[in-house]
């Protein structure tokens, strides 16, 4: 077991594996919050799925009839384009619900569970836009209220519905705030790394891949830095320049830790990713994935409890130290 580290300050803090433990003690103790998860991705087995592969197939066809030298035909010829149609009906819309930054953990997203002959294919791009998008600001939102209801249990022990939705909706635009911060500084920083990146490659490349790799080096290690942003919105209840300020200041302090539960908790969260995958397609197929969406929920809301544990014992320990500092 990794014993707790010393803080600056002589407080110890909590060691990486029972911050884990103290994360699953905040779920088993409000268990309920288990329901969010089960039943967003219950809905997204059993209930409407969208596609937009039809759509897609007529689009393919239309170009196509533009003539044997249309630019579509030069970039993809047909086995391609009935592959990117086959990838489209593997995926239904309304799985944006569940978005990979601040959304409630999905099973069902995840894995692409569907039933195709339930799908309902859209008409028009514009409607196709519009539900992904809405699926995603929506799934934003309810991602907002699970980590809010995590947050207030991490922090208080307790849940305030008044004030968890009102926390909810505030940290739900910072979160908007902070991504939309993000795509700004990758437009900025991207076309010109691009750029470099392919200049590199014509040269050599050999010299291309050294580039290429340096750039996931780079990526990795910002997100790294930024891995507490969601836990510094929800916790300390700041905006998104602050709650960066918060996050760097923790990994700064507490470099190896935090490395030691990003990769554990990346590490359990694959390892059972491959466990419900396994479960959803050996097992008889309806138990096998109910049994993965009860799993999945349980242990990635310990996860997300865990990390944010981690963090409010580390951002207390960095405002003790400064306060002795000054």
């Amino acid at each position: 077991m990794i014993q707790p580290s010393p803080a600056r300050g002589g407080t110890r803090l909590t060691g990486v594996i029972d911050t884990l433990s103290t994360g699953y003690n905040v779920v088993n103790r409000h268990s309920w919050i288990l329901l969010i998860p089960i039943l967003l991705d219950l809905f997204l087995w059993l209930g409407p799925q969208v596609s937009a592969a039809r759509l897609l197939s007529q689009t393919l066809s239309r170009l196509v009839q533009l003539g044997p030298g249309g630019p579509l035909v030069k970039l993809l010829d047909q086995a391609q384009q009935r592959d990117l149609v086959e990838a489209f009906e593997g995926f239904n819309l309304l799985a944006a619900l569940a978005p990979s930054f601040v959304g409630v953990p999905s099973l069902v997203a995840a894995l692409g569970i569907r039933d195709p002959l339930r799908s309902t294919p859209v008409e028009n791009w514009g409607a196709a836009a519009a539900i992904f998008l809405g699926a995603i600001f929506g799934g934003m939102l309810l991602g907002s209220l699970y980590y809010a209801i995590l947050a207030q249990e991490v922090r208080e022990d307790t849940v305030s519905l008044t004030r968890v939705v009102r926390q909810a909706v505030r940290s739900w635009l910072r979160v908007l705030l902070y991504l939309l911060l993000l795509a700004g500084l990758g437009v900025l920083f991207g076309l010109p790394v691009g750029f470099l990146a392919i200049s590199a490659a014509l040269l050599s490349p050999a010299l291309g891949s050294l580039v290429l790799s340096a750039i996931m080096m780079g990526i990795i290690w910002f997100g790294i830095y930024l891995f507490f942003v969601p836990d510094a919105i929800f916790l300390s209840q700041v905006g998104p320049l602050q709650a960066v300020k918060n996050s760097v200041a923790v990994v700064r302090m507490y470099f190896w830790p935090t490395v030691s539960i990003v990769v554990l908790i990346t590490l359990v969260l694959l390892g059972m990713g491959r466990v419900w995958e396994f479960a959803s397609e050996r097992i008889a197929k309806p138990w096998g994935v109910g049994l993965g969406i009860f799993g999945n929920a349980y242990i990635a809301s310990g996860l997300v409890a865990a990390s944010m544990v981690f963090y409010r014992e580390r951002i207390e320990a960095v405002a003790r130290a400064r306060r002795n500092i000054g």
